[in-house]
């Protein structure tokens, strides 16, 4: 019985894998700069939305001495400030 099974074991479970610790990670000189300057600011601009966002629609409803943000640059600048403090 168990040289009935051997042969579809052996089928099944291959053993003549081998490891050739090639590394498959994108190397850091083969991305595009123009994309990655394209997400980078696209993520930027998400970032800054969200803020102005929270901010205008619940840091001012809840806390009474908050005035609503005016433009985008206060929201960036807002960003810029947390990103300071919290590193």
């Amino acid at each position: 019985m168990l040289r009935m099974l051997s042969p579809i074991v052996d089928s099944v479970v291959k053993m003549d894998f081998r490891e050739n610790f090639t590394n498959q990670v994108l190397d850091a000189g083969s991305m595009n700069p123009g994309a990655f300057f394209i997400a980078l600011l696209l993520v930027l601009a998400i970032d800054v939305g969200i803020i102005y966002w929270l901010w205008n629609n619940v840091i001012v409803n809840v806390i009474t001495i908050a005035k609503p943000i005016k433009s985008f640059w206060t929201a960036a600048g807002l960003l810029l400030f947390l990103l300071i403090v919290h590193s």
